[in-house]
């Protein structure tokens, strides 16, 4: 019987890894007041301008690719660290298992929250509904 071990998907230093570059990239191309309107505006339905939306679309995108960036890097980290202390722990497996976490989370921020968000978005540009109102296809 094979026994998954999900502790050892629960790696806190991998999530911060992620969480800071995602922010870090978000944080340096829009401001504060921008990020709210734009999650407003994908979660709430908030009426908004074309511009808005376009911007929203933006950070979205933005997010999704630094998501993925960061897992990718958190990565290549990892396995340059597993490379490394290979000749000292005489395996790798374990150390490569590790550092696939980070693009593991990456992959989940792209497909759970920036893909739906970014999709909303897309389909209120799309279909011309920029006052929020929910509309009958």
């Amino acid at each position: 019987m094979i026994t998954y071990n999900v502790s050892s998907l629960a790696m806190f230093t991998a999530f911060l890894y992620i969480l800071g570059g995602v922010s870090g990239a978000l944080c340096i191309s829009f401001s504060p007041d921008e990020i709210k309107r734009s999650l407003m505006i994908s979660l709430k339905k908030t009426p908004a301008k074309r511009e808005q939306y376009h911007r929203a679309l933006s950070m979205f995108d933005l997010l999704e690719k630094s998501a993925i960036i960061s897992g990718l890097t958190g990565f290549i980290c990892g396995f340059i660290h597993t490379m490394d202390t290979a000749e000292v722990t005489g395996s790798i497996m374990p150390g490569l298992s590790v550092s696939a976490v980070s693009v593991l989370y990456a992959l989940c921020i792209c497909l759970f929250i920036s893909s739906p968000l970014k999709n909303n978005i897309g389909f209120r540009l799309k279909t011309g509904n920029f006052s929020g109102e929910e509309q009958n296809y």
